[in-house]
């Protein structure tokens, strides 16, 4: 019975905070459940926060994620195009480093070429192969005549105009008088 009404009483207690029958025991008790109470709704409304910025982060960095995909992939096909002009490039210089590799040496056996030809001809080589070959074959080959006509057109003195011996013409002078002004 006794133990009934304590708790009784107790119970009523709780819920009487401005009531005179409240003991300081129980005051302080009532006063560290609001604390309590309060510190627990800070902190639901800290952790709410601390949600809503998570989220708020998460979606960011999902956006984020979205954004650096779709720059990855342009970047993959700049750089697959620019890998296909640079192969086209390569071939073409290969190209050109072979054909001017064939032009030099096509131009330096033209130029051999035109050097033995005119050393032949001024040694007459030429001349005497022809004599030599017309000796062989049997027939006479006729002389050739030196061109008289070019060599008198350009100044030059020529002793034979049947074919003889014809002289250049006469060098120019190093320093040319002065021409008198009229």
């Amino acid at each position: 019975d006794d133990d009934a009404r304590r708790r009784r009483d107790r119970r009523s207690a709780l819920f009487e905070v401005d009531g005179a029958s409240v003991t300081r025991s129980q005051h302080s008790s009532v006063e560290q459940a609001r604390l309590i109470t309060a510190s627990l709704v800070s902190s639901r409304s800290t952790l709410a926060a601390d949600v809503a910025r998570v989220e708020t982060i998460r979606r960011d960095l999902e956006v984020d994620g979205e954004r650096i995909g779709e720059t990855l992939e342009e970047h993959k096909e700049g750089l697959s195009v620019n890998l296909q002009q640079t192969r086209r490039l390569l071939i073409r210089m290969r190209l050109q480093d072979v054909w001017e590799k064939y032009s030099i040496m096509s131009s330096f056996a033209f130029f051999l070429l035109v050097v033995a030809y005119i050393v032949l001809r001024r040694l007459r080589v030429v001349y005497l192969l022809y004599l030599a070959i017309s000796q062989l074959l049997g027939a006479t080959a006729p002389l050739p005549t030196p061109p008289t006509a070019a060599i008198a057109a350009l100044g030059g003195v020529c002793a034979d105009p049947t074919g003889g011996v014809c002289a250049a013409p006469p060098p120019l002078p190093l320093n040319p008088p002065p021409v008198a002004a009229p």
